[in-house]
């Protein structure tokens, strides 16, 4: 039946895997933000390319041949930048920001203040489902991050 409510779907995506998922082991980045010292405030983005990436597989499952002619190797391939994510955002806020990016798939974020700095806020991002082989790093963006010792960095591995 005809629907009132959107777009046609020209594709869906279909993520599988070829072990058991408990065995998994999920790429993890680390976002490191100096946003609870006092004065710092605004807001800080990451942004994240994988226009160069190499996949395993995109697990898009074309409804058309024009939905498969338009098609790359991944889902999507490309330099891609969060809107803007508070100073001392919540995990809530920094999990929804990722996955508005076309090119991350889901994520789980786990906030922590780090030890012994309460000024240093760590967002654990853990990949859940990624096609690329190697998972591009995450790349700061906190030209919006604003006080004394405002600072964003990432770094690969979770650590």
């Amino acid at each position: 039946p005809a629907s009132t409510r959107g777009d046609a779907v020209s594709a869906f995506r279909v993520e599988w895997a070829l072990a058991p998922f408990s065995t998994a082991a999920f790429p993890v980045q680390t976002i490191r933000v100096r946003a609870t010292a006092a004065g710092v405030h605004g807001t800080w983005r990451v942004a994240l390319d994988t226009s160069g990436a190499a996949c395993v597989s995109n697990g898009t499952v074309p409804t058309s041949a024009a939905a498969a002619a338009r098609l790359s190797p991944c889902a999507v391939t490309s330099l891609e930048t969060t809107g803007a994510i508070r100073a001392n955002a919540s995990s809530w806020e920094v999990l929804s920001a990722l996955q508005a990016l076309p090119n991350v798939g889901v994520v789980k974020v786990q906030r922590v203040v780090e030890d012994g700095s309460r000024d240093w806020v760590a967002y654990r991002v853990t990949f859940l489902s990624q096609p690329f082989s190697t998972l591009p790093a995450l790349l700061p963006v906190g030209e919006k991050l604003l006080g004394l010792g405002a600072a964003i960095g990432t770094c690969a591995g979770g650590s």
